[in-house]
């Protein structure tokens, strides 16, 4: 489990149990940078790629740009990455921990309430959550994780997570109409001083006896609210029908919703990239703290079969989206110059004194077509290296992406036109970003890596890398 708290630019802290609230970035530091970038002719228009510089100009252009954008750039991508809260959760653990961060709810005995990782399915890495409910005796309603983080009131929130249910076994309804079955939460955090008690979820995805998927809000103004005053809202799919969920593989959920009582809400619901839900509006209860995310099997303590889904991959990101690549490699110069990379776990970026055999560059693209209805601040490139020997400065340029990763090579890349310089960050040993001017400009960039030092090399994994949360991805900051 990594779970990053930043300190904000003022010093105030990000609290991650409590939904501390984080100050909005001032992107002046940033538009300035832009600005500049406009002044030295280095944005280039898409429509007509031959406007753009050329490889080695590209490259002169962003040595003249380095000295004033160095420090302002980096600045304002310190500042943003400070004051984001982001966490993930893999369960590589070989026990469930129950700490600061996650809570077990499940009722004894354990026989009937399962809430542990295991490596009999895995969506990525090694291990994957299982829960598993059997209830021989009509007593036992929950076998569920809780994440101990309030979101904020007000703020926007992207869940991204993999579920899997099994062919045979898993959470559904009885055919009697009497039970539900929950399958994912957010549950709402009552105002207890105001005399407030435990109410229905702000946001159900539930399983009903066609094995089909169901969602649900229940939202309410009233700064004193309960169950009998609140509003549910329930979606369907286009025909008025439970959406299909397959079963017997894994299947990717992003979750972005506004967290207010007010009509200034929303919440948007892919499953595999298909935009299942889309709704404006009241998200939640009038509360003081936001929901937080349960996942696991809530049911009618009637329903007596043994059901079992298992979790994995879950980020968790506020104010932004979460964007991983859709193609990536890396090429490598010399002899191996028309080799092709595309397959690799790792991307790798390195500058020698011998150039022709031993540079190599990263190439990665992202495609966020289905977020066009979003408005974005800022683009942020994600790197955990794995090995590197340099704090060189590592140099982002966007590319046209007329390159499949499967066949791009040393010698093809030198055809890419170079759209534009983006910026550039000191590598670490620890996670850094790269802030991608243009990112917020187009629905989809592809991004070049070099060093322009000598004998500077880093690896970070590739899309093709079996731990989802250590490859890169984009995060793109919302206005």
């Amino acid at each position: 489990m990594r779970h990053l708290c930043f300190t904000s630019v003022a010093g105030d802290i990000v609290q991650p149990l409590f939904g501390g609230l984080a100050k909005r970035l001032d992107h002046q530091v940033a538009n300035t940078s832009q600005d500049l970038c406009h002044q030295l002719n280095l944005r280039a228009c898409r429509s007509d790629p031959h406007l753009c510089p050329t490889r080695n100009e590209g490259t002169m252009i962003r040595n003249a740009a380095c000295v004033m954008l160095i420090l302002m750039g980096l600045l304002a991508a310190k500042a943003q990455a400070q004051s984001r809260y982001y966490t993930f959760q893999e369960w590589e653990e070989t026990t469930v921990i129950d700490d600061d961060e996650w809570n077990i709810e499940a009722e004894e005995p354990t026989a009937c309430t399962l809430v542990q990782t295991t490596d009999e399915i895995v969506h990525s890495g090694n291990r994957a959550l299982k829960i598993q409910l059997s209830n021989p005796d009509k007593r036992y309603k929950r076998a569920e994780v809780a994440h101990t983080h309030k979101a904020t009131m007000g703020d926007q929130y992207f869940y991204r997570f993999s579920m899997y249910l099994p062919t045979v076994g898993y959470p559904q309804n009885n055919t009697d109409g009497t039970t539900f079955t929950i399958i994912t939460q957010w549950h709402g955090t009552p105002d207890f001083g105001l005399g407030e008690s435990w109410r229905i979820p702000n946001l159900a995805l539930r399983m009903h006896e066609d094995g089909k998927l169901g969602a649900m809000l229940c939202v309410n103004a009233a700064q004193v609210n309960d169950n009998t005053t609140s509003t549910k809202i329930n979606f369907h799919d286009e025909n008025g029908n439970n959406f299909d969920i397959p079963k017997g593989q894994w299947v990717t959920f992003e979750v972005s919703v506004k967290w207010t009582h007010t009509s200034a809400g929303y919440l948007d619901i892919w499953m595999d990239g298909d935009h299942i839900i889309e709704y404006t509006g009241p998200t939640s209860y009038y509360d003081a703290q936001g929901p937080y995310l349960k996942m696991g099997i809530y049911r009618t303590p009637w329903i007596t079969e043994t059901e079992t889904l298992y979790f994995d991959n879950l980020q968790i990101l506020r104010n932004g989206l979460i964007i991983h690549a859709d193609a990536d490699a890396y090429v490598r110069g010399g002899n191996y110059e028309n080799t092709n990379y595309g397959g690799s776990t790792a991307l790798t970026a390195k500058h020698n004194l011998n150039q022709l055999q031993y540079d190599r560059e990263i190439y990665i693209h992202f495609d966020y077509s289905h977020f066009a209805n979003y408005s974005l601040s800022t683009g942020n490139l994600y790197m955990q290296p794995y090995s590197s020997n340099t704090t060189a400065l590592l140099h982002a340029d966007e590319v046209e992406y007329t390159w499949d990763e499967d066949t791009l090579t040393y010698a093809s890349a030198q055809y890419l036109n170079v759209l534009d310089y983006q910026g550039s960050a000191a590598c670490s040993e620890d996670p850094f970003e790269i802030e991608i001017p243009d990112a917020i400009e187009y629905d989809d960039i592809a991004v070049r890596l070099s060093f322009d030092t000598l004998n500077a090399m880093m690896s970070i994994r590739s899309r093709e890398y079996n731990m989802i949360t250590e490859r890169p991805f984009m995060f793109l900051d919302l206005e």
